[in-house]
């Protein structure tokens, strides 16, 4: 095995007057010590054997070749599914961190359409579970993605452990203050409509109903929390208390209104999906052996999150309240991806989001129609 034995060949490799022996063809390495020339020369075999020949590339091979052994795993992991990352294009770890917080938004509309179906009978709690899924899925990874994202943009070259630990703190803070956000500007709107007459003001109760969402909202973005969560809340806390409040007239036109805007909204991102597949970003971008690795590990890690914290729901549950295998199958199958992943891929930052919109676009088509279409099969069995 060649290397530069001594100060003056290093030297003499690092102006690149003198190739590494057995180093391919084009590449030159630049050393920051010695020894660390025999490192380079091993990561560029590797390279040479699990990736495309690399030419016409310096390699900086660092003082500290654990800190950044994680950028080439990275890219040869990529490289090997077939996805051509140059290393000089290789971002932080806050690009996986940001695509595994989207990956993760559920959207199972389709099952809890089906599993509305009062012919299929379907368990109470069953409905519930998914529903609360759902619902409290989007708002958690949206606020994971924003916090991923910040951070994406403060971030130094390198990453370490603290690092993470810091940005979990931060999302753990961002979301218990939204919350506490949400729940005192529901409180005080349910306080505004108890003791006042403004339900005999029918416009202004629904203007006053509408202003209140986007106060909350606004409140929550000015002090650098998530708005989506502290309105998440905020529904909540008004759905329980300030809707018997309202009078029948309001009562009926808001639940008719919001429906009607969060339809709205929901098919204008599929719309955006189908235009964004047509315009060719599967064409130019799409991987499949890397889409597949991400389904398979989107399946297995869902498959373990609920068989887990349904063992520990179920321990502390009665006989007659547990979470069964056929219902852990059914919330394993309504983990379908949908308009929230996609608009969140949308907004990745780094030289590589059209390739994570690309995949996040494949396996919300994949699971939308595959799983479901075939919900009705899965719960049309007397034990769901």
């Amino acid at each position: 095995m060649g290397g530069c034995n001594s100060r003056s060949d290093c030297e003499a490799i690092r102006k690149g007057s003198q190739p590494l022996p057995l180093c391919p063809p084009g590449c030159r390495i630049l050393c920051a010590h010695p020894a660390d020339s025999v490192r380079g020369w091993i990561l560029l075999r590797m390279c040479h054997l699990f990736s495309k020949p690399i030419t016409d590339r310096t390699v900086l091979v660092p003082r500290d070749l654990n800190i950044h052994l994680h950028r080439w795993v990275f890219c040869l992991f990529c490289r090997r599914m077939g996805v051509d990352i140059p290393w000089d294009r290789y971002e932080q770890p806050h690009g996986g961190l940001m695509f595994g917080a989207l990956i993760s938004a559920t959207d199972p509309v389709a099952t809890l359409s089906i599993m509305g179906n009062p012919d299929l009978h379907v368990d109470e709690t069953l409905y519930t579970l998914v529903f609360g899924e759902a619902v409290l899925n989007d708002a958690v990874a949206i606020v994971l993605f924003d916090t991923f994202r910040i951070s994406y943009h403060k971030s130094v070259s390198e990453f370490h452990f603290t690092d993470l630990c810091r940005i979990l703190y931060g999302f753990v803070t961002v979301t218990v203050l939204s919350v506490l956000v949400g729940l005192l500007m529901g409180l005080i709107q349910s306080y505004i409509y108890k003791h006042s007459s403004i339900s005999n003001y029918k416009k202004m109760e629904m203007a006053l109903l509408l202003l209140f969402c986007y106060c909350n909202y606004s409140v929550a973005q000015v002090l650098s929390l998530s708005g989506i969560m502290a309105l998440f809340i905020n529904g909540i806390v008004v759905s329980h208390y300030n809707s018997f409040n309202l009078s029948k007239e309001s009562k009926t036109t808001s639940e008719h209104i919001f429906s009607t805007l969060a339809y709205l909204a929901e098919q204008i991102l599929f719309l955006c999906m189908g235009l964004y597949a047509c315009c060719g970003i599967l064409t130019h971008y799409w991987n499949l052996a890397f889409s597949f690795s991400v389904l398979l590990l989107c399946l297995t890690s869902r498959a373990i999150g609920i068989s887990s914290l349904s063992w520990i729901t179920n321990y502390f549950r009665s006989q007659l309240q547990l979470i069964s295998w056929p219902m852990q199958i059914v919330m394993w199958w309504a983990g379908l991806r949908g308009a929230c992943a996609f608009g969140l891929a949308l907004n990745m930052p780094g030289p590589n989001k059209e390739s994570y919109a690309a995949v996040t676009l494949s396996i919300c088509i994949l699971t939308t129609f595959v799983g479901g279409g075939l919900t009705n099969a899965v719960l049309d069995k007397p034990t769901v």
